[in-house]
């Protein structure tokens, strides 16, 4: 299952310009740096720059492949080939931890794939399937209150109705038996 975006790949000509001018476009230094790449981590997502290989099976000079986040991806690889994605780049093992592969949409457009085993991913699946439970809770309790509160008010208006009925009625009984 596709779950979200979580890294873009940009080719660069010349990846020490490139850094330098992503270092002042981001305003931040890159977290991770080789002599090919080098990997900015910018609000949960990653932008990763790679000296352009012409060798290479990521594609064109300058081009850009945006990594969706998948539990598995292998499992992802072979539901998307059945959607008739091609395969473009093979599984690359990044990190003890990420790999990645890419395949062709229908329509030509690379679309790449990264599969991170980080403890800290569950934690926060965990997390926020906890909040939206407490929210939907805390909606409930109000959506009880609210109704609680309207139904307390139309007793009180029914309540008052019937006082004034009442004291319209007791009024009118007095009012017969000072006349007579």
């Amino acid at each position: 299952m596709i779950e979200g975006l979580q890294a873009t790949r940009i080719g660069v000509p010349d990846l020490p310009l490139a850094v330098t001018w992503y270092t002042r476009a981001l305003d931040i230094e890159p977290y991770l740096r080789d002599a090919t790449s080098a990997t900015f981590f910018l609000g949960g997502s990653l932008l990763r720059l790679e000296q352009e290989n012409h060798t290479s099976d990521e594609g064109s000079p300058g081009q850009v492949t945006v990594y969706w986040r998948v539990d598995s991806l292998h499992s992802e690889l072979l539901r998307l080939q059945g959607l008739n994605a091609a395969p473009f780049q093979a599984v690359a093992h990044i990190d003890g931890d990420t790999q990645t592969a890419s395949v062709l949409d229908p329509f030509g457009n690379v679309m790449g794939l990264i599969e991170r085993h980080d403890p800290a991913i569950p934690k926060a699946r965990i997390e926020r399937v906890a909040e939206k439970v407490a929210i939907r809770q805390v909606r409930e309790t109000l959506d009880g209150l609210a109704e609680e509160e309207a139904r307390r008010r139309r007793a009180v208006k029914t309540a008052l109705a019937w006082s004034a009925l009442g004291a319209t009625l007791g009024a009118l009984l007095i009012w017969d038996m000072v006349r007579r």
